[in-house]
């Protein structure tokens, strides 16, 4: 990471000053180029804060994976995490088992969350680049994944929602380089991509990026950790590549030192930002966990 950091720092101010556009989409640009935009995350660092109206008070408000499922908050929850879900960020095994397959959520309860939430966007981070930006499936997509955003496309056509499907490529193909072969999650591919549309202002909250704590909606979970996945196991395949929040708090630092006012975060991710050690990326004492 530390060779890589200038040429990750240019890259970022290639994508602020507008020199470099990551994807192209006229009407996820027109929704939220030039707006106050807010990236809600699923931890548990949320509770207690009564930032709901805060949230809410922004012009798009941005969910993440399975999020719909627990909505709408109850009266309480509401008043900590808000109540509007604008554009939901989510990777393709949602789509297709929790949504499509209704393993999380039924359609006649999906398309009536929707509606009430006012959802307007659904993009797909392609975390892995199983797909062009179009949706078209790559040769390396996995068998089960091919027809997802085919099918997903007809599932709102069919049932007559507002809301629309996009495919990220440009920020998850930008990050795979920068995180040395790892792919970012689904909330951090969401702030590369938000900030690749002009954007005027981009606030994170509830997000820990699986530094400790836990997930909102799985009190079962055990705390999170950088290198595992939501529910303890390792988020690293035997080749030593998957999902590393390690290399994401680094890059998060530079895009933070990029964009100045423009990007802020919540006071519990700030305080992880200013106290993860950076030399925690290549200690011995976290070989366990690869």
């Amino acid at each position: 990471m530390n060779r890589n950091r200038r040429d990750i720092s240019l890259g970022i101010e290639e994508i602020r000053d507008g020199r470099r556009r990551l994807d192209h989409n006229p009407e996820f640009a027109a929704l939220v180029k030039d707006k106050r935009v807010v990236i809600v995350g699923p931890a548990r660092t949320l509770l207690g804060k009564n930032q709901g109206r805060f949230i809410d008070s922004h012009d798009v408000v941005v969910r993440i994976n399975d999020v719909l499922e627990h909505f709408p908050p109850s009266k309480d929850l509401a008043a900590d995490i808000g109540t509007k879900a604008d554009v939901v960020y989510c990777n393709q095994v949602i789509l297709r088992k929790n949504i499509l397959a209704e393993e999380g959520i039924t359609r006649k309860r999906f398309f009536q969350i929707c509606s009430d939430a006012n959802v307007r966007s659904f993009v797909c981070t392609n975390n892995s680049l199983s797909y062009d930006v179009s949706g078209r499936a790559l040769p390396s997509c996995p068998k089960a994944d091919r027809s997802v955003m085919a099918d997903f496309r007809n599932l709102l056509s069919d049932g007559q929602a507002k809301a629309s499907l996009r495919v990220v490529y440009g920020a998850s193909e930008i990050l795979i380089r920068w995180l040395g072969g790892n792919w970012g999650r689904t909330g951090f591919v969401a702030i590369l991509d938000l900030l690749g549309f002009g954007i005027r202002q981009l606030t994170v909250t509830g997000m820990t990026f699986y530094h400790g704590g836990g997930h909102l909606f799985a009190p079962e979970s055990a705390d999170l950790h950088p290198q595992r996945n939501r529910d303890g196991s390792s988020s690293l395949s035997p080749s030593g590549q998957g999902h590393d929040s390690f290399l994401e708090i680094e890059v998060m630092r530079l895009l933070m030192e990029g964009y100045g006012t423009r990007l802020t975060v919540d006071d519990h991710l700030a305080k992880i930002l200013e106290t993860s050690s950076p030399e925690g990326i290549t200690s011995d004492s976290l070989s366990s966990f690869s």
